[in-house]
């Protein structure tokens, strides 16, 4: 909820120490530390006043303006009020030329003002282009195009600046469908390891991983590749792979180094329970690093993470095929043995049945603290 809020004279609001005129008057005066933040609110908000305040902008335009970058917001409600409908038809057909329209000069060092800004938007791409110093042509445009809205940062475009300069990354964003932040985080790798596969990862493919960064993931598998003497250092450059083939391969190098630091053993301990198999209830312990990573990789998770641990002798996993198949990870705690995750593929959840089933054969139930421990 907005705070210290006052309606002034023709709409225009104060709050705190900033003045704020409304669209298509925009204008600041005043001081703000976080003024794109409190202009995006405002936007939002379905207050009296604030909607006193937003009343003249066009529903089509709020949308747009709110799927920019936030850190956007006063240069875009400056912009959008010189020609809305322009800025409509590009933030809808190419938002990076509104970004680039938002900065105040180029590379070279020229400054432009709202009267250069204007002119641009009249003369067409081109025009913002070569006022912005990029590469004026139809293959550029199509680059900028690729940028989604929510991505049109100026980090983001300075970033795809720089990289259109190396030709070998060039060629592969020529050939990619989308361009985001990942993807230009991507190519801060070295050339050799880069790959159209590998710029198309999206977020949505590191969320199940519990990565922060698929840069970082790839060094960290180049290092442990390195550290285990195992040529060639990337050895992804062809073939289909996934962000999970790289997290599990990331996993798997972390148990080489562990068994190289155990002396070379890679056997796992002997397994807390005995296989069980019957009609209503079938469950097998992993009991090999390769069953383990084939384990995950069946079941698209991302169970072999705990491999470690499983050398350790803090946790064990188990392969359950009936009543229906799953992966269930244990967790020692003293003598006992607790379920700590039971897991269906990709992560579902099991019936409560099969939990039951668990339970009654390990005598432990899944308790609160064993619950809080790392999903795989």
């Amino acid at each position: 909820m907005l705070k210290n809020l006052q309606l002034l004279n023709d709409a225009v609001i104060r709050i705190d120490q900033v003045t704020l005129s409304p669209w298509p008057c925009f204008k600041v005066e005043g001081e703000c530390d976080n003024l794109p933040s409190l202009l995006a609110e405002l936007l939002l908000s379905n207050e009296s006043v604030p909607l006193l305040w937003t009343a003249k902008v066009p529903g089509e335009l709020r949308q747009l303006l709110l799927s920019f970058p936030e850190s956007l917001m006063p240069d875009l409600l400056k912009l959008s009020q010189m020609w809305p409908d322009k800025f409509v038809d590009w933030a809808q057909w190419c938002p990076a030329l509104i970004t680039l329209l938002t900065q105040t000069k180029a590379e070279d060092g020229k400054r432009w003002d709202d009267f250069d800004r204007l002119r641009a938007m009249q003369s067409g791409w081109r025009e913002v282009l070569k006022l912005t110093d990029w590469p004026v042509s139809h293959s550029m445009l199509k680059q900028l195009r690729k940028l989604p809205i929510n991505h049109c940062s100026p980090q983001n475009l300075g970033a795809l600046r720089a990289h259109i300069g190396d030709r070998r990354k060039l060629k592969l964003l020529r050939h990619c469908k989308h361009i985001s932040g990942l993807t230009l985080e991507t190519l801060t790798l070295p050339s050799e390891m880069l790959s159209v596969r590998l710029l198309e990862f999206t977020e949505n493919d590191l969320l199940p991983l519990e990565v922060e960064s698929l840069v970082e993931l790839c060094r960290e598998l180049i290092h442990f590749r390195r550290e285990l003497g195992q040529m060639p250092l990337w050895a992804y450059g062809h073939g289909r792979f996934s962000a999970r083939t790289l997290h599990n391969a990331v996993q798997l190098k972390r148990m080489l180094i562990c068994c190289k630091k155990r002396g070379g053993k890679a056997c796992f301990p002997v397994p807390p329970l005995p296989s069980i198999k019957s009609s209503k209830f079938c469950i097998e312990p992993v009991t090999t690093l390769s069953t383990l990573y084939r384990e995950g990789n069946t079941m698209q998770n991302c169970v072999v993470s705990y491999g470690t641990q499983v050398l350790q002798g803090t946790h064990y996993v188990y392969r359950l095929s009936k009543p229906e198949r799953a992966t269930v990870l244990l967790l020692r705690n003293g003598d006992d043995w607790y379920p700590a995750q039971i897991k269906t593929y990709r992560n579902g959840n099991p019936r409560p049945e099969t939990i039951e089933l668990i339970e009654k054969w390990l005598g432990t139930t899944l308790e609160k603290e064993v619950s809080d421990d790392f999903p795989f």
